[in-house]
This record gives C-alpha cells, sequence and structure tokens, in this order.
C-alpha cells in the first residue's frame, strides 16, 4: 500500500509549458514512483512558488540504486 501525500502551497499559477510534453513527464515520474516505491510507504507531490519560478517534486523512498542502473 502506498499512500500520497501532497504539499501545494500555490494557488492559482499560471505557467507557459507545452501541455503534451507535460503530460509525459508527470507520467513517467508518478509511474516511477509507483512502480519503484518501496511497500507500504508514501509518495510525497510538492508544488511551490519560488518567486519567479514553481517547482514540482515528487519523492518516494525505494531500495538503493546502483549508479549503473541509473544510466
Amino acid at each position: 500500500m502506498l499512500k500520497v501525500i501532497t504539499d501545494i502551497s500555490c494557488k492559482n499559477e499560471y505557467v507557459e509549458v507545452d501541455p503534451d510534453n507535460m503530460i509525459r513527464v508527470f507520467e513517467n515520474l508518478l509511474s516511477n514512483s509507483l512502480r519503484y516505491s518501496s511497500k507500504p510507504g508514501e509518495i510525497k507531490i510538492i508544488l511551490r512558488d519560488c518567486g519567479d519560478n514553481i517547482v514540482f517534486s515528487i519523492s518516494n523512498k525505494c531500495k538503493k540504486i546502483e549508479c549503473k542502473e541509473l544510466e
């Protein structure tokens, strides 16, 4: 079982992005976090307004990934 924790501190922010590419990015990040998270565990989704930037992050805990596997 995985628990999803969200921390979204900015509301009604607008950014210029390519919607199709962003969908692919979010699908990839979310599917990887689901696939590789230690279970039971949690996935944290954070969205922050950092001045001129909006920062989106997804974090989870998983088994150690060897350097050669990262490529």
